[in-house]
């Protein structure tokens, strides 16, 4: 991001450089100055610099024209900063989303263990609100990764808040609700199978240039990426496996 951002500026101060190169017989110079030394293009690169930080230089335009288009590098170079700056915090939001989202399936899978009780085991009314509130969340990380594809490279610190960590799980869970009995947890895992599998199709081909159909490899090559070790990998493997035998069957 930060080197998008240098690009930028260079982009910026070299093309309004070039615009006032054959311009510079047309600026006056500071008492002092002898302008027969400063007709080169590293004279223009200092005009244009000036002028993208707002800073008045030693050389001043003579023509209404070259006013205007040091005035209007002036304001590029306000637009730049505000960008710049826009762009930076805007990831913030994305990481915090993607945090919330590993935090409460992290909690989910700690709770299944520790109180020995399974989502799918609660009544229909509270599984189908918890497995849709997942749902919920996945798609809208997934949105916002797709609007700022860099946040994808950005280390999250804590192990357990990485999406990469949790997704495995959140996998079982729609799996294990897609086969429930009951209509209401039965949708909210449709739900929820859905928007794993709209995850993975674009953490495939956006990131990791794999096979989109392969849900599991998927996840498990999203893991190694991240350098992260995943949960609920036995129980999504278990089920799948669980699965296939009874369709064979």
């Amino acid at each position: 991001m930060l080197l998008i951002i240098f690009i930028w500026g260079i982009l910026i101060w070299f093309g309004w450089a070039l615009l006032f190169y054959p311009q510079l017989d047309s600026f006056a110079m500071m008492p002092g100055i002898n302008p027969g030394q400063h007709h080169t293009f590293l004279d223009a690169l200092n005009i244009s610099l000036g002028s993208l930080i707002t800073l008045t230089g030693d050389m001043m335009p003579t023509s209404r024209l070259l006013r205007l288009l040091m005035g209007m590098e002036g304001v590029v170079g306000f637009a730049l900063l505000t960008a710049s700056v826009s762009w930076l915090l805007s990831v913030y939001p994305v990481l915090e989303a993607g945090r919330s989202l590993a935090q409460e399936v992290m909690s989910l899978y700690k709770a299944r263990s520790d109180s020995n009780i399974d989502i799918l085991e609660l009544p229909e009314i509270q599984a189908q609100a918890l497995i849709h509130g997942v749902a919920v969340q996945l798609a809208t990380v997934r949105n916002q990764m797709v609007q700022f594809p860099v946040t994808y490279y950005f280390n999250v610190g804590e192990a357990k808040t990485g999406i990469a960590v949790v997704m495995p799980f959140v996998t079982y869970l729609a799996e294990r609700a897609e086969d429930d009995t009951r209509p209401g947890v039965r949708l909210a895992g449709t739900v929820l199978a859905n928007a794993v599998d709209s995850f993975v199709e674009f953490v495939a081909d956006t990131f990791l240039h794999v096979p989109k159909a392969a849900r599991h490899s998927v996840l498990l090559a999203l893991a190694r990426d991240h350098m992260r070790k995943p949960i609920g990998m036995e129980l999504m493997l278990g089920h799948s496996d669980g699965r296939d035998l009874r369709s064979v069957s």
